[in-house]
C-alpha cells in the first residue's frame, strides 16, 4: 500500500475560481489541495497520483461498479494543482510504499517527461511531422489545454449518454465538476495556470489492472481480460475517430476495464489530446496513427512487463501482444469489411502491414498507404 503525502515546503497559493460543481465537504478538500493550504490535513483521502494530478476520495460518493458503469464515479482528480513525476511509468503505478506530491510550477516539465508531450502533424505533401511541445508547466496545466480537455470532455460525456435503441457507446468518460486559476502562476504568454476537477472512477488503468490479472488469474482469465479490454478500446477509439477527431494518445493507459455481472465497457479519459480532423485532407492518416499508437504502446507495455533484468520475456510479450493488438484490429475495421469496404485479403495484409511497421517501428513507412 502507498501512503502519500504532500511537499509540506511549499508557500500557500492564491486562487480564482470560475466555476464549481462540488459539494461543500468535497470542495474543503479539493480548496484545500489546490491552494496548498496545509493539504496534509486530507492526504488519507489520496488513492493515487500521476504527473499533475492528484486523485482523491469523494467523501459523498459511493464505488460501485454498477455505478461505474453509468458514469457516476466515487473518485475525484485534480489536474494541474501538483503532482508526481516518478509515481507512474510505462503506464503502470510503480511499488512505493511513500509518494510526495509536489507542487505545481512555472517551470517547464518539457525535457523531465518528453516523452508525454509529443506532437504530431501532417504536411501539406501529407509526411508525418513529429515534435515536441515547447512549453508546459511542471505539473500544471496552460489555459489552451484547460480549454480543450473541458470542451472534449463535455462532449463525448455526453455522447457516452445517448441511445440507438438498446444500444449505447462503449465508454464513459470524466465529468467536469470545478475549473479556476492560480493568481501568481503564469504560463509563458502571461495567462495564469488553470487547474480542473473531475469525477473519476477509483479504478487503476489497464497496465495495473493488467498485472492484476496476471498475478491472479490463469490462462483463461488473462485472455479473457486482453480480448474484452482490447474489444473496448478498439471501439472506443473507432467512435472517437468516426466523430472527426484524432485521438493522438490513444494508448491503453488512458483507459480502464469496467465491469459488474451483467455489463462491461471502458472508461476513456485524457481527452485533452484529442485533435478535430474532420476537414483535414489526410483524416485518414490521422486515423491510422492512432492505430499504430496503439500497437506500439501495447508492444512496449508488454515488453516492460516480461523483459527486464531478471527475466527474458520475450515469447510472452510478444504473445501477448499478439493477443491483445489483433482482437484490437479486428474490432477497430469490423465496419468496414461489414460493409465490404475491405474484404478479407485486405484486412489480412493491412494487419501484417501494421504488424511490421509497429515492430519496426516505421511511422513513416505506415502511413505511407493511407
Amino acid at each position: 500500500m502507498t501512503n502519500f503525502s504532500f511537499n509540506p515546503e511549499v508557500e500557500k497559493l492564491d486562487v480564482l475560481y470560475e466555476f464549481n460543481g462540488l459539494s461543500d465537504t468535497e470542495f474543503e478538500i479539493v480548496n484545500s489541495i489546490v491552494k496548498w493550504d496545509v493539504p496534509n490535513r486530507f492526504k488519507d483521502r489520496v488513492f493515487s497520483a500521476a504527473g499533475r494530478s492528484v486523485f482523491i476520495e469523494s467523501p459523498d460518493k459511493v464505488e460501485s461498479e454498477s455505478n461505474n458503469i453509468l458514469g457516476s464515479f466515487s473518485g475525484i482528480q485534480i489536474i494541474g494543482a501538483g503532482g508526481n513525476l516518478s509515481y507512474v511509468q510505462a503506464g503502470v503505478q510503480i511499488s512505493s510504499k511513500e509518494i510526495e506530491i509536489q507542487q505545481v510550477s512555472e517551470k517547464n516539465a518539457v525535457d523531465k517527461i518528453p516523452e508525454i508531450f509529443q506532437t504530431r502533424d501532417i504536411s501539406l505533401e501529407g509526411k508525418l511531422i513529429l515534435g515536441s511541445k515547447k512549453y508546459v508547466p511542471l505539473m500544471g496545466m496552460d489555459k489552451n489545454e484547460a480549454s480543450l480537455r473541458r470542451e472534449m470532455t463535455n462532449e463525448f460525456r455526453e455522447m457516452s449518454k445517448m441511445r440507438n435503441g438498446t444500444q449505447r457507446p462503449p465508454f464513459v468518460t470524466p465529468e467536469i465538476v470545478l475549473e479556476g486559476r492560480y493568481t501568481s502562476l503564469f504560463d509563458t504568454n502571461g495567462d495564469p495556470l488553470k487547474f480542473q476537477a473531475y469525477r473519476v472512477p477509483k479504478l487503476p488503468r489497464f497496465g495495473n489492472q493488467f498485472i492484476q490479472v496476471l498475478r491472479t488469474g490463469n490462462h483463461d482469465t488473462i485472455n479473457d481480460f486482453l480480448e474484452k479490454f482490447s474489444y473496448l478500446h478498439a471501439a472506443s477509439l473507432k467512435t472517437v475517430n468516426m466523430n472527426g477527431y484524432a485521438y493522438v494518445q490513444p494508448h491503453p493507459d488512458n483507459f480502464s476495464y469496467i465491469r459488474d455481472e451483467k455489463k462491461h465497457i471502458i472508461y476513456m479519459t485524457d481527452l485533452g489530446t484529442l485533435k478535430d480532423v474532420s476537414c483535414s485532407p489526410f483524416q485518414e492518416k490521422e486515423m491510422a496513427l492512432d492505430v499504430f499508437i496503439v500497437g506500439q504502446s501495447y508492444l512496449k507495455f508488454f515488453e516492460s512487463v516480461f523483459c527486464n533484468d531478471e527475466f527474458d520475456g520475450k515469447n510472452a510479450a510478444m504473445y501477448y501482444f499478439q493477443k491483445a493488438f489483433l482482437s484490437f484490429f479486428q474490432t477497430y475495421y469490423k465496419p468496414e469489411i461489414k460493409s465490404n469496404r475491405m474484404n478479407m485479403p485486405e484486412a489480412s495484409e493491412l494487419l501484417e502491414h501494421t504488424m511490421m511497421s509497429v515492430l519496426c517501428n516505421k511511422y513513416e513507412k505506415y502511413i505511407e498507404r493511407f
